[in-house]
């Protein structure tokens, strides 16, 4: 069994996860059970190719790492095998062929590096467990079995589209797609009232089995008729999918569109080569937002009122393509 990893970094994906998943927070937002997502990991990019370093993060929103180091060792029994195995421990010696985690500060990750890797897809098994120094056994955290994802290495980029903003003036609403078809039946009145502002970002189209935003829309039984884009797998989308939110909201897509990356989560920045997309909310009863890349429209929504929805001092929500 080679190793085949041994620097550690960040997944901005995660980070973002992180954030929003915090363990001692989470039960009380919306019903969440930090065990129902610890030791699951992201990867980033999404969709990798065989020159790109993968960058890949596992939520530890069960355990206070309070005191303890994570140490992380990947391994590749196999051709398309991948076992990434983390030891939550307040010792080192036990594990001399263990690299020492990257655990941001204000996330509950372990972070580190994968690649790159050849084309293919790979079956990744991530176990996570602490270890106790005196009786020196290690215990899987919420007893879990290793977790098993795939991870897709392409040998080109995935195509991209824009995701064409509109605005309705009648109800004072904007909207966003990236469908085609959708965006043909606005052009031509199929829905009428709406009207192309200009407005645009560009993303990756829909390419895995589940999409990193997704698109809800708000009933008119609640007084809404709207639509909102929410990463997924995050607190905001469990709200509005199952918990607090769920009676007024209804998933429209899982899989919308995938935007280049997420934000820092403490300073907003986004990586080189990616433009921020900034989020804005009306602050009325007919919620509604905005997401815009110019900061002079960004300027002039918050002067009409409009809450900056977002990260880091900008408040920036996505990374689009640049």
């Amino acid at each position: 069994m080679r190793s085949i990893v041994t620097v550690l970094g960040r997944s901005l994906i995660a980070v973002f996860l992180a954030v929003l998943f915090v363990s001692s927070n989470a039960q009380a937002r919306g019903g969440i059970q930090p065990c129902s997502i610890t030791g699951i990991p992201t990867f980033d990019p999404p969709h990798p190719m065989a020159t790109t370093t993968i960058t890949y993060s596992v939520g530890l929103f069960a355990i206070d790492t309070t005191g303890y180091t994570v140490v992380s060792r990947i391994t590749q029994p196999g051709s398309n095998q991948i076992e990434l195995d983390l030891i939550v421990t307040k010792v080192l010696l036990p594990f001399p062929d263990y690299g020492v985690a990257t655990v941001p500060e204000h996330t509950s990750s372990a972070q580190g590096t994968i690649g790159p890797l050849p084309v293919g897809e790979y079956k990744v098994a991530t176990q996570l467990r602490v270890y106790d120094e005196i009786t020196r056994a290690l215990t899987p955290v919420c007893n879990s079995s290793p977790y098993e994802n795939l991870l897709t290495v392409y040998a080109e980029p995935l195509p991209s589209l824009p995701v064409v903003e509109f605005y309705h003036a009648g109800m004072d609403h904007y909207f966003l797609t990236q469908d085609v078809g959708e965006i043909r039946d606005l052009d031509t009145g199929v829905h009428s009232g709406w009207a192309r502002t200009g407005g645009s970002f560009l993303a990756y189209t829909p390419g895995g089995p589940q999409g990193h935003v997704s698109r809800f829309y708000g009933l008119p039984s609640a007084g809404l008729d709207t639509h909102v884009y929410v990463w997924t797998i995050s607190a905001e989308y469990f709200n509005l999918l199952w918990y607090d939110l769920s009676s007024a909201w209804r998933l429209e897509s899982q899989n919308a569109f995938e935007p280049a990356a997420v934000p820092d989560p403490v300073t907003g920045a986004c990586p080189a080569s990616t433009v921020p997309v900034y989020r804005l909310w009306n602050q009325r009863a007919d919620s509604n937002h905005r997401y815009t890349t110019d900061l002079t429209t960004k300027a002039e929504m918050v002067a009409r009122g409009w809450v900056p929805e977002g990260y880091g001092p900008h408040a920036v929500f996505f990374c689009a393509l640049g």
